[in-house]
């Protein structure tokens, strides 16, 4: 971080991209109060962690270090589904530590994942109600929804393939979780699993975008929209935009 700062003197933060930056919450407090003792807390850091090893003590050394963002996997409210992809986890640890980030004036963005081992229909809509519930609770900043893809070298892939959940002719292009699913289970097709992620998506842009208007923040939003993308672009996600409330609205994502 020293090197970086001195190299690049108008650098505003760093984001540690890995997929657990705390561990070890000791790793996290060392790290912490070295950054406060070199006066790097002027920084702003962003990180992806594991919110199971985020107490309060481990969260305020952070605050007070410069961290203003915290990502953290929530990925189900299926107890059966967070079982299955080894993550022993509970919706109440997830609210519980989403407050005492909020109470401390931190950031929060989830990843939440659809069709994974273990999912049916029924199990994915308990996390998109509770993707809900979040946001109306002002738990959540921003949040991500993708499609469980099996990706090659991983057991979940060599599950897909001898199960023969998977078509052998799938293209690598297809391995990215954001539009396609590559499986399907007993039940529950690829068709339903994008639906439900689409719905997920439907329930956070409503919410949001409802947020905006209440704190009076929805003309500094569309003028962002305008300069990061230009007239067409802006148009373009506005057409898409109203199309993801209206079905919203009308209730296609309750089916």
């Amino acid at each position: 971080i020293k090197h970086l700062k001195n190299k690049y003197p108008q650098m505003e933060g760093i984001f540690f991209d890995e997929e657990v930056h705390n561990g070890r919450k000791e790793f996290i407090r060392e790290l912490s109060a070295e950054i406060c003792a070199a006066g790097l807390n002027g920084l702003h850091y962003e990180a992806m962690c594991d919110v199971r090893f985020l107490d309060e003590e481990t969260l305020k050394a952070m605050k007070k270090a410069g961290y203003y963002k915290i990502r953290i996997g929530i990925e189900s409210a299926s107890s059966l589904v967070l079982e299955k992809i080894g993550k022993n986890m509970d919706p109440g640890t997830v609210r519980e530590r989403l407050k005492i980030m909020k109470d401390l004036g931190l950031k929060t963005y989830g990843t939440f994942t659809f069709g994974a081992l273990g999912a049916s229909k029924d199990e994915d809509l308990k996390t998109v109600r509770f993707i809900e519930e979040l946001i109306k609770n002002n738990l959540l900043d921003n949040l991500q929804t993708s499609v469980c893809t099996p990706q090659p070298g991983t057991p979940f892939y060599a599950w897909a393939k001898d199960a023969g959940r998977m078509d052998p002719e799938v293209r690598y292009s297809d391995f990215d979780g954001g539009t396609s699913a590559l499986i399907d289970y007993p039940g529950y097709s690829k068709k339903e699993i994008i639906s439900v992620k689409e719905r997920a998506q439907a329930v956070r842009d409503h919410f949001f975008l409802k947020d905006k208007i209440i704190h009076k923040r929805f003309g500094a939003w569309v003028s962002g929209i305008f300069k990061k993308y230009g007239f067409w672009g802006a148009l373009f996600k506005s057409i898409r935009r109203l199309r993801m409330e209206i079905n919203y609205q009308v209730g296609k994502w309750q089916k």
